[in-house]
């Protein structure tokens, strides 16, 4: 697995969970993610809350189908 430093921009974070770069706008823009603001005014992400975030929203379900 690749890896990626403590602050990432919205194309790493999607690179590093398989989601649209969208998506991490929108959690930006909702205030469910912390951003570092550069002084050139760009967002960065820090990458464990998004590990955090994408782990406590993701989660997967066990497959409760029976077994044949």
């Amino acid at each position: 697995m690749k890896e990626y430093p403590i602050l990432i921009n919205r194309k790493q974070a999607s690179e590093m969970t398989g989601l649209s770069e969208r998506y991490f706008d929108q959690l930006r823009r909702g205030g469910k993610l912390r951003v570092y603001r550069t002084d050139g005014g760009l967002h960065r992400f820090y990458r464990d809350e998004v590990l955090t975030h994408i782990g406590a929203n993701f989660t997967a379900k066990p497959d409760t189908t029976p077994a044949k």
